[in-house]
């Protein structure tokens, strides 16, 4: 009888160990190799307007996972019938036991598989390149799987903030040539990729962002989560200086904050509007002063907030010359 419940206990123990990806370390790999597939949200994927490249990785994890299903780097191959793949010999993650699997995947990727690391980043001028901003793209995202199904689809979301800039003349002609200077930014930070967050290394102080604007008179840039008092901004447009003041400015993480700065052809003014954005999810404007170097100008604005296409609010910046 002893012999019995000794048996049954013994079994009750082994089903237990084998419940999830974290406790077996036997020489075999039990269970069904995990698929990766994923996506960034929609309908931007990207900055630049693309969706994943060729040699991306990501780094997945099994939540509670033992080493050999932690931080696993998958690389996106191009090829739409096995996208993601794991780098390295006997790298791909097993999915074992008889329950939900969780995991979590994040963009980059950094450090070595079985050791979460996390990531310190810069978001100077020159990582604000468009062919430089998919290494300060911090993406995250969580799924669920099972042993009998071990395809998983990650939904990734941006975890940083995304700022906006657009540049035109009043006639729908755009400038020959722009240029601007963000003063006041926070620009070194780290990124937690265990959860996704992304947060500003405030001791490291505030430094400038110096861009020139490309041909299409767009300029986009992606900012660690902050909150500003006060940032200034200087904008040369065809060789006349604004001056611009941006008061109570919150950046959000999964954030886009746009604007558009539409000068008046005779340059007697300047108006800054909100615009729409239909990915990441809605955010808040902020108080601008703007007082370009020629011609002096007075400028109001009210807080606006981002999300859809209409409902627009103009910040007008007329003459104090008349």
């Amino acid at each position: 009888m002893k012999n019995m419940y000794l048996t049954a206990v013994l079994g009750l123990l082994i089903l237990a160990g084998c419940s999830n990806n974290s406790d077996y370390e036997g020489p075999d790999t039990p269970g069904n190799k995990a698929e990766i597939w994923a996506t960034i949200s929609e309908p931007l994927s990207r900055v630049n307007g693309t969706t994943w490249a060729v040699g991306d990785c990501i780094g997945v994890s099994v939540t509670n996972g033992d080493k050999g299903s932690t931080n696993v780097q998958y690389q996106y191959s191009g090829d739409m019938n096995q996208p993601f793949i794991a780098t390295g010999e006997r790298n791909d993650i097993y999915i074992k036991g008889n329950g939900t699997v969780e995991l979590t995947a994040y963009h980059p990727y950094t450090g070595n598989s079985g050791i979460m690391t996390n990531l310190s980043l810069t978001t100077s001028s020159e990582m604000q390149e468009p062919a430089k901003q998919s290494a300060i793209d911090c993406m995250f995202a969580q799924a669920t799987t099972t042993r009998e199904n071990p395809k998983i689809n990650f939904q990734f979301t941006h975890q940083m903030s995304l700022l906006n800039l657009d540049f035109k003349y009043s006639d729908g002609s755009l400038p020959g040539k722009v240029s601007y200077t963000l003063k006041g930014i926070i620009i070194k930070g780290s990124f937690d990729t265990t959860t996704g967050i992304a947060v500003p290394n405030e001791e490291a102080g505030k430094e400038n962002i110096n861009r020139e604007v490309a041909s299409s008179m767009i300029s986009s840039l992606i900012l660690f989560p902050q909150t500003m008092e006060e940032i200034e901004v200087e904008v040369v447009a065809d060789g006349i200086l604004y001056q611009q003041k941006i008061e109570n400015m919150e950046l959000e993480a999964t954030t886009i904050h746009s604007y558009t700065a539409t000068m008046e052809v005779d340059g007697s003014g300047i108006t800054i509007s909100k615009n729409g954005v239909a990915d990441w999810k809605p955010g808040t404007g902020g108080e601008i002063n703007s007082t370009p170097d020629h011609p002096s100008t007075d400028t109001s604005a009210g807080v606006s907030n981002w999300g859809s296409t209409g409902n627009s609010q103009d910040i007008k910046s007329e003459s104090a010359e008349e």
